[in-house]
């Protein structure tokens, strides 16, 4: 953009013409860099004040500033501000859906129940769908906080509604009451007849294991009993193995076991070993070891080395333009072959290739490494697994052959493959040396799609609560990506209120010291804070396991904190 295209066509026209210029959100969340948010001394400040600075910042269109009163208004903890709260919950703004979300989420990090209790209660009455199960977690934490557990206690115990009493659990979890150690064992004993209602049930109670699991309480009876409790439900024959799945990796993450089994006596036997000495542990692991003893072990698909433990298994694939970037050598093995034939090797019936068979020689990219460890990932899955392949850049969407869960059988695979393959990297541009692909890094469509997949296709509306998803839905989810996200589906066009910093190209991090009359601002979903509680909304009864492998220069510590959301780890090409 040069002083030439100003002059000649004026503010009006380079706006027409280009939509580069993007304020970026803070790095703290909800508030502008530089900006003083409304209502941060809310509890000195007359609510009058509060209401006047909020109603200001409703009347302006990007959600940034809407997500800022939201938060403002949380934090008072004033009846009147929970009213007004209240009324734009039940009608919400732009974007409609997200913005019962954001409300729910400001609420509970900002919220406070002090005196607004039965405020809280009446709220929850009139908010009865499953859609509102997250607002119903972040208001009955406020409330245990203010008046303790047993509200909580008995919609976990007596709702019809089984997403409502997991919500309850959920919310006991999220302040860590201690009740949960008398109720999780009581409601193991008494779980509801269908599956779906079994996975509800357990992804919540599976969160309270780990929300009260530590160092110390893993050695304690309570903790031991919880945990021995929910153990027991894995002999029960009519209990989905999606729940068993997710019950093993919990335990597997807090016993820090080395493998995740699905037999009740290895967790019971591990559980006792933790309240013995270390030595004697070491006295019984030599003894197996002689006498030919061995814990059962599972040969499961890997991607860039991770262990893929799940049933129904989404790939969510970075294809971004900064993609297309070239790996350094050091990424390939030292022995790896710098030449070989033209055309792929066909591999026989029976056949199982494993990450020592990627022709080195023809990856240079990004893209090409994280498609050649996909290629591998797919030969090896089982004909019982199904997968998905999502592709997120300024769009996302599902790989041609499997739009939702698919059975993993050749067929598939060999369509997934194809479709794969078909991806080819576009002309190099002066914005863009290396070459395009899909645009920028729209991670928040990318996740929607992976985990709204289920075996008839995609659900796209609340399907954190959707019962077709949780029971046939992705129960591990692979993130690859080289970067931090810069765009979600929420941009909106408005006057520029002069905070923040305007980007040039956000995908590429390029700042602009240009500020025009009008700005795009990009949606709450840039920012790492949003979009990680966003996760957690979405993972909120799922449970299902997360790894992110990154592959460029994506802020590590949101990475990781990505994927402990879902109990997996962080694998970081090039870092040590």
């Amino acid at each position: 953009m040069n002083q030439a295209y100003f002059t000649s066509h004026g503010l009006a026209g380079v706006l027409a013409g280009s939509l580069a210029l993007l304020p970026v959100w803070p790095a703290s969340m909800g508030l502008a860099a530089g900006a003083t948010p409304a209502g941060a001394s809310s509890a000195q400040d007359d609510i009058e004040t509060v209401l006047e600075e909020v109603d200001e910042l409703m009347k302006r269109n990007p959600p940034r500033y809407h997500i800022r009163a939201y938060e403002a208004l949380a934090a008072t903890g004033d009846a009147r501000a929970i009213e007004v709260l209240q009324k734009a919950y039940k009608k919400p703004g732009f974007p409609r859906k997200q913005t019962r979300h954001l409300i729910a989420s400001a609420m509970g990090e900002k919220g406070t129940a002090t005196g607004v209790t039965e405020e809280l209660m009446d709220w929850l009455k009139g908010s009865d769908d499953a859609g509102d199960a997250w607002l119903w977690r972040n208001l009955l934490a406020l409330q245990i906080k203010e008046q303790g557990p047993d509200k909580a206690l008995e919609i976990a115990r007596t709702a019809k509604d089984i997403v409502q009493r997991a919500a309850a659990i959920e919310a006991l979890a999220a302040v860590k009451d201690e009740s949960l150690y008398k109720l999780i064992p009581e409601l193991c004993k008494q779980l509801p007849k269908k599956d779906v209602e079994k996975m509800v049930l357990m992804g919540a109670m599976t969160t309270a294991l780990a929300e009260l699991g530590t160092k110390k309480s893993q050695v304690k009876g309570d903790w031991q009993q919880m945990a021995l409790s929910l153990i027991a439900t894995m002999e029960d024959d009519q209990m989905p193995r999606a729940a068993q799945l997710m019950l093993a990796r919990h335990l597997a993450f807090e016993l820090d076991a080395e493998r995740m089994v699905l037999e009740p006596n290895a967790w019971r036997a591990l559980i006792a070993a933790k309240s013995r000495e270390a030595k004697e542990k070491k006295k019984r692991k030599k003894k197996k070891e002689k006498e030919g003893e061995s814990e059962p072990e599972y040969a499961w698909p890997k991607f860039f080395g991770i262990d893929v433990t799940g049933d129904r298994v989404c790939y969510l694939i970075d294809l971004s333009d900064s993609m297309a970037a070239t790996i350094p050598e050091s990424w390939k093995p030292a022995n790896g072959p710098t030449s070989g034939p033209s055309k792929r090797r066909k591999w026989k019936k029976g056949e199982v290739p494993t990450e020592a068979d990627i022709p080195w020689y023809s990856v240079s990219t990004r893209f090409d490494l994280a498609r050649e460890h996909l290629r591998i990932s797919l030969m090896r899955m089982t004909p019982d697994q199904k997968f998905t392949i999502v592709g997120f850049g300024s769009r996302a969407d599902y790989m041609d052959g499997c739009e939702g869960m698919v059975k993993a059988s050749p067929s598939n695979i060999k369509k997934a493959l194809k479709a794969l393959d078909g991806i080819e990297i576009g002309t190099p541009t002066n914005e863009r040396p290396d070459g395009t692909l899909w645009g920028d890094t729209n991670l928040f469509e990318g996740l929607q799609l992976a985990f709204g997949a289920t075996k008839k296709g995609s659900v796209d509306d609340n399907a954190y609560v959707d019962f077709d998803a949780l029971e046939h839905g992705a129960d591990t989810i692979l993130v690859l990506s080289d970067g931090n996200p810069s765009m979600d589906s929420f941009t909106i066009k408005d006057v520029d209120y002069g905070d923040g910093r305007v980007m040039e190209d956000s995908e590429a991090g390029k700042e602009s010291d240009i500020r025009t009359m009008e700005l795009n601002y990009l949606g709450p979903y840039t920012n790492w804070p949003f979009l990680l509680e966003e996760t957690k909304r979405l993972n909120m009864l799922r449970e299902a396991q997360i790894h992110v492998i990154s592959v460029g220069d994506g802020d590590r510590e949101a990475l990781r904190r990505l994927a402990a959301i879902g109990l997996g780890k962080l694998t970081e090409l090039g870092k040590k």
